[in-house]
This record gives C-alpha cells, structure tokens and sequence, in this order.
C-alpha cells in the first residue's frame, strides 16, 4: 500500500505550518489541547524521539480547524489536566492523557 510521508512533510514542506500552528498561545487559547503536551510531543517529534506521526497530524488538524472558526474553550484548567465527558452509554469517563481522551492513540 501507499504510506503518506508525514515525516518527511513534517520535516520539510509543513514544518513551517506546524510550529506555526501548534505553538503554546495558540494551542492556549483554543483550549482543545494542553498547549504543556503539545510543546512536549512536538518536541519530542523534532527530536526523533515520537515517531508516531498520526498524533502530529491530528494535533494539527485540531487546531487548524479551532483556528478557522476561532474556538476558544476551557476543557483543560491550568491546574489539571483531564478530560470529563458522557459517553453513549451515558457513563461519566476521565482521561488522564491528551492522547487518548482525544482518540489519538486509539
């Protein structure tokens, strides 16, 4: 099959538009994501220490799409990082990691 090669978009053509985009204000002021994590991932992926670059790809459509219709959100208060919402089944789930509440790691 056919890979896309984030990586090396990432790394290149979109690297510009990724440090642009997901930078701690704006990833703040959206509040979708916790702009300390963000700053850690993105980090970590120009490090080559996060390989797993559907996170990144994610992330940044998030926040492209926060930024176009300019959302501004209080999900993640300075003090704590979780995430609270009812499910389906109509059951109360907390999250502890950005990565998983928001589906990025399965």
């Amino acid at each position: 099959g056919f890979s896309i090669p984030l990586t090396h978009w990432f790394k290149t053509d979109l690297k510009p538009l990724l440090y642009d985009t997901l930078t701690f204000d704006n990833v703040k002021r959206a509040g979708l994501m916790d702009p300390h994590v963000v700053q850690k991932i993105v980090r970590d992926f120009d490090n080559v220490k996060l390989h797993y670059k559907p996170l990144i790809w994610k992330m940044l459509m998030l926040q492209m799409w926060a930024d176009k219709w300019k959302i501004s959100c209080t999900f993640f208060p300075s003090s704590s990082f979780c995430l609270s919402f009812s499910c389906l089944a109509n059951s109360t789930i907390e999250f502890k990691s950005m990565a998983v509440c928001l589906g990025f790691l399965g």
